[in-house]
């Protein structure tokens, strides 16, 4: 299976100056929990809720005045649509993360969660199982 027969083709953005109060506000009224921050038509990163508590709310941060662009982890990683999912499945393993943007000839045309391959594919579970199961006691 390619990885754009499993992917979310609307991909909700936002630019890096936007106060992480606002993303929040974006992230519950899509109910999701990542948003892609572009610049202009170049995707910047990603912004996860993970993101929201370790580098805004553990440190104290005040979210209506942080931007996201000091919260996102970037660059965001990718693959092309064309890619199959078992190397989505490697890239999230190798890099321990959960979400990957979907590219195609360069330009963001979707994101990839690790549920959207378990449900499509759920026989790829145990190999995302690595992914999910690393606690970081240490952070």
């Amino acid at each position: 299976m390619l990885i754009k027969e499993a992917m979310q083709g609307e991909v909700v953005t936002a630019p890096p100056s936007m106060p992480v109060s606002e993303a929040v506000e974006l992230l519950v009224k899509y109910r999701i929990g990542s948003l892609i921050i572009v610049s202009g038509d170049r995707a910047e990163g990603i912004l996860t809720e993970r993101d929201i508590l370790e580098r805004v709310i553990h440190k104290h941060k005040v979210l209506a005045t942080t931007p996201v662009s000091d919260a996102m982890s970037s660059p965001l990683l990718s693959l092309d649509q064309n890619s199959p999912t078992h190397k989505a499945v490697e890239t999230m393993n190798q890099k321990n993360i959960k979400k990957l943007g979907v590219t195609s000839g360069g330009h963001l045309v979707g994101i990839v969660t690790a549920t959207d391959l378990i449900s499509k594919q759920p026989e790829l579970l145990d190999g995302l199982m690595k992914t999910w199961t690393k606690v970081r006691w240490w952070d």
